[in-house]
């Protein structure tokens, strides 16, 4: 161990420990309303799938879904779950008004309260208009995550294709009634947030203890967040280019970190979703670490080995799966429904709230 690992961990320890205590009920307050949101986009299932069975009767007969919200485009376009359905003509609009999902469709309006998830209630909708496709004898492509098609073979073999030639699912099959999938993955998404509230609990209490001593001590909290969706989400709470406690810095990528160097009183939380901790994606990671407080990687676990991780650095696991998706489709090779940007803002909301 290095001199400045030993005195990055000193730091860590002696500041945390006081704080630990206190991050119990602000995560508590932040899972607690996250259950609350779930249930009410449950409740809203009937509009979602009407919506959806709306928009899929237009798409099987070659129209388009247009996405106007541009975070939540990159969202439902980049991840595991997508599908090629936004290439060709756009009669098919979702869009994103304040708290309110739209979908318009058939020349009628859909409008689905999203609960302060709008990410969630999207990916659900997705999900219904997967079921519908289905109903109406086409299974659209799903893409798959390079986690398991690591080659690559399966992206560019259907690349562009919105629907299969090869494969069929039967459309009668109860798995596919209206309500049946997005159901699936709002249940899955409980269980990631239990995981998350019970194997997680420990550490996330500790990057909250961390956050909370780096305010208390004087120094800055910086966020590094990456993915499709998550930069957005962080910077209209965050107000990026800013350091303070109170408004911590925010990049949307990698390191560096503008002209800023950690310091020894300073607390980085990197958000990589399924990035290895300290590998090549995060650039600089010998900067990152100069934060005396050290650094919290808010990663899926299943990619770090012990050896991956240093003095100083703490491991907030997402606990979702490899590969990401949640509902698996009998018969098919691809699953719907991603989790890894609710997990990962699932941990950034119990943050900021133990902070307020």
């Amino acid at each position: 161990m290095t001199k400045r690992s030993y005195l990055s961990f000193m730091v860590v320890f002696c500041l945390c420990w006081s704080a630990t205590a206190h991050a119990y009920d602000a995560v508590d307050t932040a899972f607690a309303d996250l259950r609350a949101s779930l249930d009410r986009i449950e409740t809203q299932l009937p509009v979602i799938a009407n919506a959806a069975d709306a928009a899929a009767a237009m798409i099987v007969d070659g129209a388009g879904l247009h996405i106007e919200d541009r975070p939540l485009s990159h969202e439902l376009t980049q991840s595991p779950g997508a599908m090629f359905i936004t290439k060709h003509r756009h009669n098919v609009t979702l869009s994103l008004i304040g708290d309110r999902l739209i979908v318009a469709a058939q020349d009628r309006r859909f409008t689905i309260d999203t609960a302060g998830l709008p990410v969630v209630t999207a990916w659900t909708f997705k999900c219904e208009l997967f079921a519908a496709c289905v109903r109406r004898g086409e299974v659209p492509v799903v893409r798959q995550s390079f986690e398991i098609d690591t080659r690559r073979r399966r992206y560019w073999r259907y690349e562009g294709q919105r629907f299969h030639d090869d494969r069929w699912l039967d459309g009668d099959d109860a798995s596919f009634t209206p309500g049946a999938l997005g159901s699936r993955y709002l249940s899955g998404l409980r269980d990631v947030l239990l995981d998350l509230d019970t194997a997680g609990r420990n550490a996330i209490e500790r990057a909250v203890a961390r956050a909370r001593a780096a305010r208390d001590s004087g120094g800055d909290i910086y966020f590094v967040a990456g993915g499709p969706y998550l930069p957005h989400r962080l910077a209209p709470h965050l107000h990026a280019g800013l350091h303070t406690p109170e408004a911590p810095r925010v990049n949307a990528g990698p390191v560096p970190l503008g002209d800023h160097t950690p310091g020894l009183n300073d607390f980085v939380i990197a958000f990589g979703v399924d990035a290895h901790v300290g590998g090549e994606w995060w650039g600089d990671v010998d900067r990152l670490r100069m934060a005396g407080l050290g650094v919290a990687w808010v990663v899926n676990g299943c990619n770090t080995s012990p050896r991956d991780l240093e003095p100083g650095d703490l491991l907030v696991d997402l606990w979702t799966p490899v590969g990401d998706g949640l509902v698996k489709v009998e018969h098919y090779d691809a699953r719907l429904g991603p989790a890894n940007t609710f997990a990962a803002d699932a941990v950034r909301r119990a943050i900021l709230v133990s902070l307020n």
